[in-house]
Order: C-alpha cells, then structure tokens, then sequence
C-alpha cells in the first residue's frame, strides 16, 4: 500500500506536531519527489534510495540537489549529524552533488 497520499506535511510535522521551525528537523525519505518539501522550507534532508536496480530514485534525488545520500539507515551516525549541523545553509546542492556513500 502506498502511503504518499496520507502523509503530513513536512512543515506540519515540523511545527506541528514537535513545535520546531524547519530548519531544526531532518528528514530521511527514500522518494526523491518528498526532498522538495525539505529544500523548499530549508530543512536537513537524507535520501536512502531504493536499491531496486530498476528505480530511479537516486538519480531523482540528485537532481533534486540532494547532497547526503545513504545506502543504509545505520550509515546515520554521529559523524554524519555532526556533518549536517556544520553545513547548516549548505545542506542542499543546485549543480555538482555529492554523496556521503
């Protein structure tokens, strides 16, 4: 069963329901089409993608401007969230992305 058409927003899940601003929340969402929310509202973002070799998940979330990707949730870690919170304003890419793989 599909869950996009029952999911909140990501400024409501942000504000309403944990009553932080969005630039305080991180998101993790394997479908490239929810980054847009994060980056819209300037919130922190990490796509796990799909490894289905059949989807096209990772290349719609690098042309999204998805900058961290992870192949594994346990790939978030310290180090990683460590990274996010310096990069703060850097948190999406318009051209050349990396990922964290």
């Amino acid at each position: 069963m599909c869950t996009d058409p029952f999911r909140p927003g990501v400024r409501e899940i942000a504000e309403d329901v944990f009553g932080l601003r969005c630039d305080q929340v991180l998101f993790i969402d394997d479908v490239a089409r929810v980054a847009e929310a994060p980056r819209t509202l300037r919130a922190a973002f990490i796509g796990h993608p799909s490894s289905y070799e059949h989807s096209f998940q990772e290349q719609l979330m690098r042309e999204a401007g998805v900058r961290y990707l992870v192949r594994s949730l346990d790939e978030v870690d310290e180090s990683l969230l460590r990274t996010l919170e310096a990069a703060g304003g850097l948190m999406w890419q318009d051209s050349s992305l990396a990922a964290h793989t």
